[in-house]
């Protein structure tokens, strides 16, 4: 079982769905979405129309929005463990769940499994890792983090539709972290980039908080920056990392479609304000960013 994680905006579509293609992957679908629990809808969809792609791929086809195709689906998560919100607007911090409903979780991994007939489950969720708790339910569970420099990552997401049109940068919009410090600083003064930063420390502090939990035989991290410069490398890591070899699926996925640019624009005209620059910077330095390496990218 093998997590992608990591903040919105990082990379992790681009590089969950190159991993989704390998044969022996099943993974929630949009199918999954609308219908969490109408397992067998997947495998009427995969035999009458086959695998999808997202918009990102450019493929106009009208029958696509019918074909199967990975999606973070909340409603699954929700579903599983009886939640309503909670998977997808928290971090699951210290929540427990009973053995019955962990069963249950197990029991909807493997139903979603046997509708699309294959044997390794994998998922990509965005913003919390919502590790611990993954963890505590599925023991098996492997994670792999996509970080990304958190100017770009967090000027992207300030950009979105649709965080905008639904106001999530009105307050934070994930609740209970681990390590929640820099809520202080959160004011309708902020811009929504300046925001979109402070999320971004949250997850990524979080994220490492969790991880440093786990053994080390269980998660990976991998930067964006570097999967673009050396797509076939960085991939070849990920699936020696999840016990996979190269197959035709994921070879035709480098041969015909894979087209890769650097997504890092300009940012020398965004300020931010001093009280939160500081400690902003100190992350994205620690991550390995240097304002040299961002200056590549303009």
């Amino acid at each position: 079982m093998i997590f992608f994680i990591g903040f919105p905006r990082s990379g992790t579509s681009l590089i969950h769905e190159g991993f989704s293609l390998h044969e022996e992957t099943a993974w929630p679908t949009n199918y999954s979405s609308k219908y969490p629990k109408l397992h067998f809808l997947n495998k009427l969809a995969l035999k009458f129309f086959g695998k999808g792609k997202k918009d990102q791929f450019n493929e106009l086809n009208i029958y696509n929005r019918f074909k199967i195709k990975p999606a973070e689906a909340y409603r699954f998560w929700n579903s599983i463990f009886n939640f309503d919100k909670e998977f997808s607007r928290t971090y699951l911090k210290d929540v427990k769940v009973s053995s019955s409903t962990k069963n249950k979780a197990n029991r909807e991994i493997r139903s979603l499994l046997k509708s699309q007939d294959k044997d390794l489950f994998t998922a990509k969720i965005t913003g919390p890792g919502r590790i611990l708790f993954l963890k505590s339910v599925f023991p098996d569970a492997k994670f792999i983090h996509v970080i990304r420099d958190g100017r770009y990552a967090a000027n992207s997401l300030s950009k979105l539709e649709v965080w905008n049109g639904e106001n999530r940068f009105i307050e934070p919009w994930w609740a209970n972290p681990y390590i929640g410090e820099y809520r202080k600083y959160w004011s309708k003064n902020l811009t929504n980039y300046e925001k979109s930063l402070l999320l971004w420390l949250e997850v990524i502090e979080n994220i490492d908080f969790e991880l440093s939990k786990l053994d080390s035989t269980d998660f990976m991290n991998i930067r964006y920056e570097d999967y673009i410069k050396k797509p076939r490398e960085e991939f070849n890591r990920i699936l020696s990392f999840s016990n996979l070899n190269i197959d035709r699926n994921t070879e035709s996925y480098f041969m015909k479609e894979f087209k890769l640019k650097s997504s890092n624009n300009n940012l020398s005209n965004i300020e931010v304000q001093s009280d939160i620059k500081g400690f902003i910077e100190k992350k994205i330095k620690e991550k390995g960013y240097t304002y040299e390496h961002c200056n590549h990218h303009r």
